[in-house]
C-alpha cells in the first residue's frame, strides 16, 4: 500500500501496514494516513479471494491486536475516516475522485480489522480496542465522551443515506453496507441476547 499497487499476497509485507500494526502511535493528523490510503488495490470478489486476504493479513491483525491498546492506531484510523466522511458529500459534488478513493480505502481496512477483532475477542474487548488511544500530548484536548463506535455507526448510516450514488461513489456505498453487516455480526459470537450488545443497541436506536 502507499502510492503503489498491492496484491493480496503482498499485504503481509507492506511497510505502511506494518507500521500501522506496530508499536508506534500514529496521530489521526499524521501525514502518514495520506500515504497509507493512497493505494491501488483490487478488492476480493470471490470466496477464494477473501480466504487469501485473511491468510495474508492474519499476522498483521494479530500484531495490531497486541499493540493497539498502547498505540490507539485503530481509533486514529476511525477518526481519519470520520473526518473524510464528513466532507465526502461535498467532494462528490466537486468530482474529487481521489478523496472518495481514499475514503473507500480507509473503510475497507476498517472493515477487515473489525471482522478479525469481532471473530477473535469479545465485544467488550473490541470496544476497548476501538476506544484506546495513547496518553495525550501537551496541549492536546481529550475526545468527547461519546463512544467511538457510536460515531462510526452513525457515520456509516449517514454515508449510505446522504452521499449520492454515482459511478465514483458506488464502491464506498457498498463498503459502508459491508461494514455495517460486519459490525452487526457481533451477535454470531455472543453468548447473551443481542439486545445486550452495545453495537446492536446503537444500530437499532441510532441518532441519525
Amino acid at each position: 500500500m502507499g502510492s503503489s499497487s498491492s496484491t493480496i499476497s503482498e499485504l503481509k509485507d507492506n511497510e505502511c501496514l506494518r507500521r500501522f500494526a506496530g508499536k508506534e502511535p500514529i496521530s489521526h493528523n499524521d501525514p502518514f494516513w495520506n500515504q497509507m490510503l493512497s493505494f491501488s488495490f483490487s478488492p476480493p470478489r470471490h470466496c477464494s479471494d477473501y480466504q487469501l486476504l485473511e491468510e495474508s493479513t492474519q499476522s498483521l491483525c494479530k500484531t495490531l491486536l497486541t499493540n493497539n491498546l498502547q498505540t490507539g492506531n485503530v481509533g486514529s484510523l476511525v477518526r481519519v475516516f470520520l473526518m473524510r466522511n464528513s466532507e465526502l458529500k461535498a467532494s462528490t459534488q466537486c468530482e474529487d475522485n481521489v478523496f472518495t478513493w481514499q475514503t473507500y480505502n480507509a473503510l475497507f481496512i476498517l472493515r477487515c480489522i473489525c471482522k478479525y477483532f469481532l471473530e477473535t475477542i469479545t465485544e467488550e474487548s473490541f470496544l476497548k480496542q476501538l476506544q484506546a488511544r495513547p496518553p495525550p500530548q501537551d496541549g492536546e484536548l481529550p475526545d468527547d465522551e461519546q463512544p467511538l463506535i457510536e460515531h462510526l455507526q452513525n457515520a456509516l448510516v449517514e454515508l449510505i443515506v446522504d452521499v449520492p450514488i454515482l459511478d465514483g461513489t458506488y464502491a464506498v456505498h457498498l463498503e459502508a453496507t459491508n461494514a455495517i453487516l460486519v459490525l452487526m455480526s457481533v451477535q454470531m459470537f455472543m453468548q447473551t441476547p443481542a439486545f445486550k450488545s452495545q453495537i446492536y443497541r446503537t444500530m437499532m436506536g441510532g441518532k441519525w
